[in-house]
């Protein structure tokens, strides 16, 4: 029983740090950040860190 229910919040786990975590890192690293003044440089930071992220 503690098996699939570990198993049942590891695939929620998974789906979560497969497509929030890099969306979250790129708008970190793109607004908060501010890389969107550093212009074409600052975009392509900010999705190698979702990349890495993901």
């Amino acid at each position: 029983l503690a098996a699939e229910e570990l198993a049942r919040t590891t695939v929620k786990s998974y789906t979560f740090a497969f497509t929030l975590k890099p969306m979250a890192m790129f708008l970190k690293m793109y607004v908060l950040r501010l890389g969107f003044l550093d212009g074409m440089r600052g975009f392509i930071l900010a999705v190698l860190y979702a990349f890495y992220t993901f």
